[in-house]
């Protein structure tokens, strides 16, 4: 038994498989891998070529009667000694045929979806402009319900509703676009926005040391958390932070009015930059506790 005969019996078995399964497509595929390989073969002849007919013959067969099928070969499908190329061309033209119709078919589905998406987030849009919240948050959370593996679509309605100024309404969207997708910094941005204009300024603290946590230390980072610590009035972070900021842009006026406020609490009035009492603001990396 030759090895190239053992390689088309495997892709046979598979065809016979997956037609047993009613996968047409890839039992197709399997019976072309199979026919390439016969059709490059100097080494099949005598018994293997006749069981080779028999097994191919009986998978065609069982392909040309599915009812997918039936439209497509309506006289069958046999196979003979010498037929390979023409029916691995048949075969072959089928499956583009079927692969780029399922392609136009999936893009048509998109397209629908997402101007499904559209109509629904411009409904709810309107009823925001319009003042008439409650239909608004009617439309926008059914929006949610019926797209809510689409990406990008709780943070999208929680805009909405956070500039529409309906803030403890946007809260539990970004919530659930920080659940849908971590490694996006936008929604802990906006968390933190949301907790800070609703007075809940511990709960901003709180996603600005997530961010930190999950994204690492920038430029705004650093500056949220020295505007926050400046509010509540931890006033060697808001120092600390601020220093960082300014490590990373020494023209940032944002910072420089942070260290105004922290440096005479942290250093004393009146300090020439050295800490007082064994005071914080050490110049040394910052730590947050996070």
């Amino acid at each position: 038994m030759s090895e190239e005969f053992k390689e088309v019996i495997r892709h046979i078995n598979r065809a016979k498989a997956y037609v047993n399964k009613f996968e047409a497509i890839r039992t197709m595929q399997c019976i072309v891998d199979a026919l390439e390989l016969l059709m490059k073969s100097s080494s099949i002849f005598g018994r293997e070529r006749f069981e080779l007919e028999i097994l191919l013959g009986e998978v065609l067969r069982t392909l040309a009667s599915m009812d997918e099928m039936r439209n497509i070969f309506p006289k069958g499908l046999t196979y003979k000694k010498g037929q390979e190329k023409t029916l691995h061309g048949i075969l072959t033209k089928v499956l583009k045929t079927i692969s780029e119709a399922i392609e136009k078919a999936e893009i048509d589905k998109f397209r629908k979806r997402k101007n499904e998406i559209d109509r629904y987030m411009l409904q709810g849009q309107k009823l925001l402009d319009e003042k008439n919240f409650i239909e608004a948050r009617k439309v926008l959370r059914r929006t949610q319900e019926l797209f809510a593996d689409e990406p990008g679509i709780n943070q999208d309605i929680g805009q909405r509703l956070f500039k529409a100024g309906l803030a403890p309404e946007a809260l539990e969207f970004f919530e659930a676009a920080i659940r849908q997708d971590n490694r996006d910094p936008r929604p802990y941005s906006y968390m933190i926005n949301v907790q800070e204009s609703l007075g809940e300024l511990e709960k901003a603290e709180h996603y600005v040391k997530e961010a930190f946590k999950n994204f690492g230390g920038n430029e705004r980072i650093y500056l949220r958390m020295a505007q926050l610590a400046v509010k509540l009035r931890k006033w060697d972070e808001a120092f600390d932070a601020a220093q960082q900021v300014l490590e990373l842009n020494p023209y940032s006026q944002e910072a420089m009015e942070v260290m105004k406020q922290a440096k005479p609490r942290v250093f004393g009035r009146g300090a020439d930059g050295q800490a007082a009492g064994g005071q914080g603001g050490s110049g040394q990396p910052i730590k947050f506790d996070i």
